[in-house]
């Protein structure tokens, strides 16, 4: 820790570990070889070395923690092998790997490593945007961390299908942005990749996107509506916070966890349907949705939580139901009632009776007589229902052989 005079160093293999700030403010430590066996980096562990240049990451590294080169101003890169966490680590966070090749065809940089071709950087200047299927005859299949970042020229972009990673910050503060078209191979929405583009109306989630990460569509004030696929099963802290022109949101049936903030300050969201699966909720997830009311079950974990955070808007859609329908069969000798719940048509009540019937009011010489059948139900959802018919002929309608004593 603030070993100024350090210039270099290298590790034995019996080092599995490195811990919060170990190397922080190093100012003359150039370059870094970590050895095989080490596994996890903790945070900030080369916070500001401003003359690091290059680390050298093991495959056996799987836990780096986050800002670990942060104020590291002469960093250019890590060395590393191309399928190694350390790999993916760096394709996320906008770092070089410098084993890698990189190419140049028009307008386009792309980093080689193997069979993986990502885009580093656009350096030219149309509005409506399709990223090429190949750079210089390789496959395009993701794009790095900060390649579009600030772009305030771009207005539409289409990705091709190969592409099934995008990295952090890839299109944040693209200001000018209305439309993106995501692939369909893409399985996360990543950390502030679409953070401020204050001009983006509408947005596509692809179907095999698993989770969207903190801060991924912050603060993007134009979107009117999302859909988030079943296929997600976690939203990120802050992931949807101050989108001042969200309303509607459909969120995915298996949900597990909500972050915290996650739809703070959404001002005219309207409504949320919470699905059960979802089991985690973050604080103040719905902090400054002023007009917000939360759908959910009574035994649901968002019940729960809405419960303990004084939360007050919210419908229990379990018991929410329509008023009963009663249908009764052709000869009136049963009733069948049903009741469904007006938020899930699957969810519904039904009986069917037998009725039984009496006298209303009896026959006279001249005037008819009526019948009153009556159906009466076990469930107490269920009223009593009567329907009474002038249907016993006048006393002096009947053959003076029929037996008037019992006209039902």
């Amino acid at each position: 820790y603030e070993a100024v005079n350090l210039r270099s160093v290298t590790f034995p293999d019996s080092v599995t570990s490195m811990l919060y700030n170990a190397f922080r403010g190093c100012s003359g430590l150039e370059s870094v070889e970590l050895l095989e066996g080490l596994k996890k980096l903790g945070e900030s562990v080369f916070y500001d070395c401003t003359s690091l240049r290059t680390v050298s990451f093991p495959d056996s590294v799987s836990a780096i923690g986050e800002h670990i080169f942060d104020g590291c101003t002469a960093f250019e890169g890590v060395y590393c092998s191309e399928d190694s966490f350390a790999a993916d680590w760096a394709l996320t966070n906008g770092y070089a790997i410098l084993s890698a090749d990189r190419i140049t065809e028009g307008d386009w940089v792309a980093m080689i490593d193997g069979d993986v071709c990502t885009i580093i950087q656009y350096t030219g200047s149309e509005t409506e945007l399709v990223i090429p299927e190949t750079v210089d005859g390789y496959p395009v299949t993701g794009i790095a961390a900060k390649t579009f970042r600030n772009n305030s020229s771009l207005v539409s972009l289409s990705i091709p299908d190969a592409v099934s990673f995008i990295g952090n910050y890839a299109f944040a503060g693209c200001s000018s942005l209305v439309s993106i078209d995501l692939p369909d191979s893409l399985t996360a929405i990543s950390d502030s990749m679409l953070h401020q583009c204050t001009s983006l109306q509408s947005l596509v989630i692809p179907q095999n996107v698993t989770v969207i990460e903190g801060w991924s569509i912050q603060a993007c004030t134009s979107l009117q509506s999302i859909i988030v696929p079943d296929s997600v099963t976690r939203i990120g802290p802050c992931a949807f916070h101050s989108c001042f022109s969200l309303t509607e949101v459909t969120l995915s049936q298996n949900l597990e966890s909500l972050g915290s903030d996650v739809f703070s300050d959404c001002r005219l969201l309207r409504s949320l349907l919470i699905p059960d699966s979802v089991k985690e909720i973050g604080v103040n997830a719905f902090e400054g949705c002023e007009v917000l009311t939360l759908y959910c079950t009574s035994t649901s974990f968002a019940s729960q939580w809405a419960d303990r955070n004084s939360f007050g808007n919210v419908v229990l859609i379990d018991l929410q139901w329509a008023e009963p329908v009663y249908e009764w069969a052709e000869d009136y000798s049963s009733v069948t009632a049903t009741l469904r719940n007006i938020y899930d048509d699957s969810q519904s009540q039904t009986e069917t009776v037998l009725t039984h019937c009496a006298v209303g009011k009896s026959p006279t010489q001249t005037e008819k007589g009526e019948t009153l059948y009556i159906a009466e139900f076990e469930n107490e959802a269920f009223t009593t229902q009567t329907v009474t018919l002038q249907n016993i002929p006048a006393l002096g309608e009947m053959e003076l052989d029929d037996p008037l004593s019992d006209p039902l």
